[in-house]
């Protein structure tokens, strides 16, 4: 318990130092400046200052938790833990950007730990994984779209086409079944090799958080390798209840209607919203203001190099004028009307979700109240030439759509499109 206490306090650590260098999700600069989109708008917004000054003191009480963990105070260093995944998940809801799958992964392990112990953060590990699969149960992964159409498919590696479907393919299966065969005592070294190999592996993918996370807690609560792992008692109850919710959420994307790749809808309900399709996306938006007439258009195209990476661009045509690139933010009568920085600190996935367009255009629509604001968006998937058109505003402020993070949203009617 003592090592899981401390490899979860050190995550907070990491978590809360990493959000104080990155300040825009929280600040009122941040919303003024169109540089975050909060899930939730009547959230207090801080100064930069004041909230340095908060981090500070989290990433403390976490060094504190760890403390109290060394000393062998462990329910004051749970409790400790609770107070913190509390206030984790409250600030989520600030940016869009911060619902990451490994915070997820953490506040996960962190309940699973106060309400329960070590046991049940050992399920939730296994839980991890198999809902990670799911979301990989597309053939972005099960014909290895994904990897054989960026330049650089698996690093370090033969680039050869059937070999990379092979990996990715023994990377779904790895997650769907390596859970099961861990209950198999036999197969528990080569579980745990294989776990740490791909931990160590996906650094030079998906970056060091992720592993930053998982190989810690793998050496937390599997090794020693345990001879047996204890069955849930009736006191583990409300940790069970937790990774209920968990499955139902990873589930729901795939309950809802239409390709989660393409709407987006359910995926911060999952564990498994990572590398799901590599995007070619495009956005095209007409504006009319009183005296001024404006096109916008925010482009990322597919990486021409490396593994996922590539540039997103914004150009603005005014009536009359030569489309031009926009590298500082554009602004109307005072006010931030668009800023290519909300656009370009996106990861991969997220600047493929229509939620972040829909947000800008309500936005816009609510602080400039333009005479009329159309706008379009469309999504090429792993490598496709033809595009999805994934949804059409005509006239943004007339229809008004809402959107909804638990049910179909009506406007999202992906469709072919050259």
């Amino acid at each position: 318990m003592a090592s899981l206490l401390r490899v979860l306090h050190l995550y907070f650590v990491l978590t809360f130092q990493n959000w104080a260098l990155n300040p825009d999700s929280f600040t009122q600069y941040g919303s003024e400046a169109l540089l975050s989109i909060p899930l939730v708008g009547w959230l207090p917004r801080p100064g930069a200052a004041w909230l340095q000054g908060m981090m500070l003191l989290l990433s403390l009480l976490s060094l504190a938790g760890v403390l109290l963990a060394e000393r062998g105070r462990l329910q004051a260093s749970r409790r400790l833990l609770g107070l913190l995944l509390l206030v984790k998940a409250g600030l989520t809801f600030y940016d869009l950007e911060l619902l990451k799958p490994f915070h997820h992964m953490h506040m996960l392990l962190c309940a699973l730990t106060v309400l329960s112990g070590v046991s049940m953060a050992r399920l939730g590990v296994g839980v991890i994984y198999f809902t990670a699969a799911w979301g990989k149960l597309t053939p972005s992964w099960l014909a290895g779209e994904y990897f054989n159409s960026v330049p650089g498919k698996l690093p370090f590696l033969p680039q050869t086409g059937w070999l990379v479907t092979c990996l990715s393919l023994a990377v779904v299966m790895l997650e769907l079944l390596g859970p099961w065969l861990w209950l198999r005592p036999a197969w528990r070294k080569a579980i745990l090799a294989s776990f740490v190999a791909f931990h160590i592996y996906s650094g030079f993918i998906v970056g060091l958080f992720f592993p930053l996370l998982m190989l810690p807690v793998w050496w937390a609560l599997f090794w020693p390798i345990p001879p047996q792992l204890p069955s849930p008692g009736r006191a583990d109850a409300p940790a069970l209840l937790i990774l209920l919710l968990v499955l139902a959420g990873s589930a729901w994307p795939h309950v809802l209607p239409g390709d989660v790749r393409l709407t987006g809808e359910g995926q911060y309900l999952s564990l498994s919203n990572m590398f799901d399709a590599n995007r070619s996306v495009l956005f095209e938006a007409d504006l009319e203001l009183p005296q001024e007439a404006l096109s916008l258009r925010v482009e990322r195209t597919y990486p021409a190099a490396g593994f996922y990476q590539s540039p997103t661009r914004l150009w603005l045509q005014r009536a009359g004028a030569p489309r031009q690139p926009v590298e500082e933010p554009v602004l109307w009568r005072g006010q931030v009307l668009i800023n290519p920085g909300l656009f370009a600190r996106l990861n991969v996935r997220q600047i493929g979700d229509p939620y972040v367009f829909y947000n800008w255009m309500s936005t816009v629509q609510k602080r400039f109240q333009p005479l009329r604001l159309s706008g379009s968006m469309f999504v090429w998937l792993n490598g496709e030439k033809v595009a999805w058109r994934v949804f059409h505003f005509e006239d943004f402020g007339r229809q008004a759509p809402e959107y909804s993070w638990l049910s179909h949203n009506a406007w999202l009617q992906p469709e072919r499109w050259r």
